[in-house]
């Protein structure tokens, strides 16, 4: 489902635990016309799915069971780009990840080719990015810093809550770090101003999602009346239906069936506006309530039972939310299929590019 919300061109997934390689490309094109590289697993150890859109051309430059070097080319705003992007995933093995530092430094590209780098490195560059365990150790994080300087790459930042990973446990046993981030040189940042990373939430994992925004300029165009199904799962569409066949009219039969109809669609637009509200800002708004109350919950040594109800209660009212996103980009997609509640199949993503 988010896959389908946010729209990415190119999705980094990491630690699949899946050694079959078949198997996970068919996983893969069950998400939809996309082409990939899959980086088997080592048993349950390690794993990754590079994905991307078909307008999207990757050319691999180099690989190993942590990495991924490669090619991107593509049409952004009309205009052809091309970077270098390096997807990593850092061994939390210290013997290991000493060395592949040492090793992942020699992938640093020209100066003048803009280079992008993310993935889950499991570690952290300072303090502030580790709440709870072992206190951070800067002689430890030492080869993951000087890698980071040595390829004179940049921290793109983040919008949201700082810790990227958790352990899921609770009291003086609970741990937070940033152990996932993206990076970036200087042709990068100047040449992509506007890129923004985003810390989303994932209710089944214990990882946050990390969303690239290249460009977040979107123009919204105007689009006539279109009767939303999701509209039916809430009580209040069907009031406002029957108010509006409620209405006295004096006419002919099919003038009357037109202005009860002409009024439906004016009742149910001020409801949707008003009332009911528009989809992606109620989404947006419970999920920063949530992430309000998992701040909260970070910020207290043994959080309440208040909290945590409240936790529950909000990621219940957010997977109904996401239940209606379904509905409503399986109406967008003009199909059935919707109906079965499948969220990922490749019959629905094609219908909805053909849109």
């Amino acid at each position: 489902m988010k896959i389908v919300v946010v729209g990415p061109f190119v999705i980094l997934v990491m630690e699949t635990k899946c050694s079959n390689v078949s198997k996970a490309t068919s996983m893969i094109r069950r998400l939809g016309d996309y082409s990939c590289f899959v980086v088997p697993s080592i048993s349950l150890a390690g794993g990754m799915w590079l994905i991307w859109e078909s307008f999207v051309t990757v050319e691999v430059l180099n690989l190993d069971s942590w990495f991924i070097h490669c090619k991107i080319e593509l049409m952004l705003n009309g205009i052809n780009e091309s970077f270098v992007l390096s997807c990593v995933y850092g061994n939390p093995n210290f013997s290991v990840w000493h060395i592949q530092w040492s090793v992942f430094s020699l992938l640093k590209p020209q100066n003048d080719v803009k280079w992008l780098v993310m993935g889950d490195f499991n570690e952290v560059l300072n303090l502030a990015e580790k709440q709870g365990g072992r206190p951070f150790n800067y002689l430890k994080a030492m080869p993951f810093r000087d890698m980071v300087d040595g390829c004179e790459l940049i921290d793109l930042g983040f919008m949201g809550n700082t810790f990227t990973w958790k352990n899921k446990q609770k009291g003086c046993r609970r741990i937070l770090e940033r152990i996932d981030r993206s990076l970036a040189n200087a042709a990068w940042m100047l040449r992509f101003v506007n890129t923004k990373v985003y810390h989303e939430m994932a209710t089944s994992s214990d990882h946050k999602f990390l969303i690239i925004k290249v460009d977040n300029v979107h123009v919204r165009l105007s689009r006539p009346f279109r009767f939303e199904a999701m509209w039916l799962q809430d009580s209040g569409c069907s009031e406002q239906v029957r108010l509006a066949f409620n209405v006295d009219t004096v006419g002919s039969p099919s003038f009357t069936l037109y202005n009860k109809l002409k009024h439906c669609q004016q009742n149910l637009q001020w409801w949707n506006k008003h009332i009911f509200c528009q989809l992606e800002n109620r989404f947006k708004d419970i999920q920063q309530e949530l992430q309000g109350v998992q701040d909260s919950i970070i910020a207290s040594a043994d959080p309440s039972d208040e909290l945590i109800v409240e936790k529950q209660r909000l990621m219940q009212e957010h997977n109904v939310l996401l239940v209606q996103q379904a509905t409503h980009w399986g109406q967008k997609s003009c199909s059935e299929w919707y109906k079965f509640g499948d969220l990922n199949t490749k019959f629905f993503h094609t219908m909805v590019k053909c849109r």
